[in-house]
């Protein structure tokens, strides 16, 4: 596995968490689609952000890769020395797939849905008593709805990649019920 904020452009080896999200932060703002950039390099940045910018997650990662932790062997050596399994990780690949087959496409369909509301928010506002006004914000919602109907399906219909559970909705949702 190579170091992911590599693969977007920068790299974690020897740098602080604060340099760290310094260079998330100034990858971010280069590559964001809003911006100019490229939907892909951005998918990459944020799945990067997701490993490294988190302590514990990074910690993990270096052991994955081999750097020295605590201990001052890599993870899979701890893990075999005390007997215990390695947990199941999604390849990258499939952690790709997953990014640009789900979450790309639930980003767009929801910027679709929170990027005009402000505008059409006020619109309303102009004259909440306007008929035209009302139909043209009521119809606005009912896209949204369609909206949010189309990514809880997308979401549902591809499994989270192993070993990224812990980002999962349906897991956060089941457990806040």
């Amino acid at each position: 596995m190579t170091d992911p904020l590599c693969r977007a452009g920068a790299s974690h080896a020897q740098a602080t968490a604060a340099e760290i999200k310094a260079a998330y932060r100034a990858l971010v703002k280069r590559h964001h689609p809003d911006a100019g950039g490229d939907d892909q390099r951005i998918l990459a940045l944020n799945a990067a952000w997701e490993v490294l910018g988190d302590a514990e997650s990074r910690r993990r990662f270096d052991r994955q890769i081999g750097q020295p932790h605590a201990a001052g062997a890599p993870a899979s050596a701890d893990a075999r020395a005390s007997g215990q399994s390695e947990p199941v990780k999604a390849s990258e690949q499939e952690l790709l797939d997953w990014l640009q087959q789900v979450v790309a496409p639930i980003d767009r369909l929801l910027g679709q849905v929170i990027n005009p509301f402000p505008a059409e928010l006020r619109a309303l506002a102009a004259d909440p008593y306007d008929d035209e006004l009302m139909e043209h914000f009521c119809a606005f919602l009912q896209s949204s709805q369609s909206r949010l109907a189309r990514v809880e399906t997308l979401y549902r219909s591809h499994a989270c990649p192993a070993g990224l559970e812990a980002f999962s909705l349906i897991s956060i949702t089941a457990s806040a019920w």
